[in-house]
């Protein structure tokens, strides 16, 4: 029965995560599959944003962090989940979410729902405030282009960070196994084109000619 549970909180939190809203809403609203007008194919709140409006992405950003948020805390405060289970039911959003049953296991690249799932972890992790503030970081102040190569080195950063700072071994897990997806799936979608780094997007550019163009995987 115990069994039973467990395995029921992991399937509702990948269910969740596999519901695609910025797949639905830009259909239900304007007829439009985000996946056919945005550069990189992918279903997420970011084309949502940029190819068919601020209010509809945000909208999405917003359903995106919550349908992994709300599984994860709900199994942590009503059943007061930990170990091995936490990984899976922290990580279930997030995989539903990369690789929706819905869109043939093509989903979206899961920024939004990691944050989300990092997120329902606070207090007993850090994890969100820490991922936050490195996307803001490498996005704003000490700018990486494009967007694969951002994530890339926000994961590896944060991973570094927790593995230092959070005596956590579960945490220290959800945090490899996030990067892992976040790494395959950027890649896998990948924003191509020269690697540049700048201060503020202005000052002490350079660029890494064709590094962006090898593959990974």
């Amino acid at each position: 029965m115990i069994l039973l549970k467990e395995a029921f909180l992991i399937f509702i939190s990948f269910l969740s995560g596999s519901i695609m809203y910025s797949y639905i809403i830009p259909k239900l609203f304007k007829n439009i599959d985000i996946r056919e007008i945005s550069e990189d194919s992918n279903p997420g709140a970011g084309n949502v944003i940029k190819n068919v409006g601020f209010a509809l992405g945000i909208l999405c950003v917003i359903l995106d962090v919550l349908k992994a948020f709300i599984p994860v805390y709900i199994s942590i405060n009503k059943f007061n989940v930990d170990g091995i289970l936490l990984v899976l039911i922290a990580i279930a959003p997030i995989l539903g979410h990369a690789f929706s049953p819905f869109l043939n296991y093509n989903g979206g690249k899961a920024i939004s729902s990691t944050f989300g799932s990092f997120l329902a972890l606070y207090p007993l992790s850090n994890i969100s405030i820490i991922f936050a503030i490195i996307l803001i970081f490498f996005k704003f102040i000490l700018t990486i282009k494009p967007n694969s190569s951002v994530i890339l080195a926000s994961t590896l950063l944060l991973d570094i960070i927790i593995f230092i700072y959070d005596n956590n071994f579960y945490i220290k897990l959800i945090s490899l196994f996030t990067s892992f997806i976040l790494i395959y799936k950027h890649e896998i979608n990948r924003n191509y084109g020269d690697i540049s780094i700048s201060l503020f997007n202005k000052y002490f550019k350079f660029t890494l000619n064709n590094f962006n163009n090898k593959k990974i995987f």
